[in-house]
């Protein structure tokens, strides 16, 4: 089988590529780092999902949706162009190149709330209203890929993905425990659900060879092993070989910064504000995912535990330093 895979030079693009190589497929890269596309050690094609998918080459029996802007702050244009026109062109692109399967990364930041909610299903109620653009937009994308008629899709709802090349989750919590601290909120005791990168890459490659009972559904995916957030913290940085530092803020106080330095990058060319409203709910309320469904339909199994995947990340992170 010939898999093309977008966003390929993401964090995750990167993963699946390499385990489809691996298992034996044939790969198409898609993706806009050059650099990094010519380091995968499969055919790469350099290109942008924003704009229509006009390469005659990008043909295959399934299309693995990786591409995102996956980021807690942003413009709402950016997201828009990013993560819904890009998931129109590829669907697009399936249809007109006879690309059977398409498998869509979507995120489990639909279900967040500012709410405790554990042991969350695929079907459980949205939110009226989502936490950012970015789970709006992925929202929106959802929509148009379950709207699509003449094509198999599958789409998984990942949790917090971490691993080598992480450059989003344990890197923002680890510069900020070398700066001020790590901000705590009611003690570091909300539960959450994180995911290796090679766990969420083997996922979507069950995706490709799920039978027809999968089409059109959607699956958490996470390491299904939830993690009070303080432990967790602890044995990232004790791998990474700097001691925990935190400063326990209230809630309210927090959620009251966070929403001024939204306001001021609003207002004033200063980029992301330290703190989201998002990311500092990430930190102080619980959410975990029910995966029954993806293990009973696709077979999935978490390969490689957490405490395994911090060392993988805490050795990645020491030789980039």
């Amino acid at each position: 089988m010939k898999i093309i895979v977008t966003g390929a030079t993401g964090f995750l693009g990167q993963r699946v590529c390499q385990k489809l190589k691996n298992s034996g497929y044939d790969v198409i890269a898609l993706g806009r780092n050059q650099k990094i596309g010519n380091r995968l050690g499969v055919p790469f094609i350099p290109l942008d999902l924003r704009n229509e998918l006009k390469e005659p080459s990008i043909k295959g029996d399934a299309m693995i949706h990786c591409a995102a802007l996956s980021s807690p702050w942003g413009s709402k244009t950016d997201f828009l162009q990013n993560n819904v026109v890009a998931t129109e062109n590829v669907i697009q692109a399936c249809l007109e190149n006879g690309i059977r399967r398409l498998i869509h990364v979507s995120t489990s930041s639909l279900y967040f709330d500012f709410n405790d909610r554990i042991l969350i299903k695929e079907t459980d109620p949205l939110p009226k209203s989502f936490a950012n653009h970015y789970a709006a937009t992925k929202w929106l994308a959802e929509m148009a890929v379950d709207s699509v008629q003449g094509l198999e899709t599958i789409t998984i709802r990942p949790r917090g993905i971490y691993g080598p090349g992480d450059t989003v989750l344990f890197p923002r919590l680890l510069r900020a425990n070398l700066k001020k601290g790590v901000p705590l909120f009611n003690n570091g005791e909300a539960i959450i659900d994180i995911t290796y990168v090679d766990n969420v890459a083997d996922a979507l490659i069950l995706c490709v060879e799920a039978g027809d009972h999968c089409l059109g559904k959607k699956y958490n995916i996470t390491n299904d092993d939830p993690q009070v957030l303080y432990s967790l913290l602890e044995k990232v940085c004790d791998a990474t070989g700097h001691p925990l530092n935190t400063i326990s803020i209230p809630f309210g106080i927090g959620y009251a910064i966070a929403a001024l330095l939204e306001g001021a990058s609003s207002i004033f060319p200063i980029g992301e504000p330290l703190m989201t409203r998002y990311t500092l709910g990430l930190l102080a309320k619980s959410q975990t995912l029910d995966i029954t469904a993806a293990k009973r339909d696709l077979n999935y199994a978490p390969k490689v535990s957490i405490e395994e995947g911090i060392q993988r990340f805490a050795k990645w992170w020491r030789n980039q330093k």
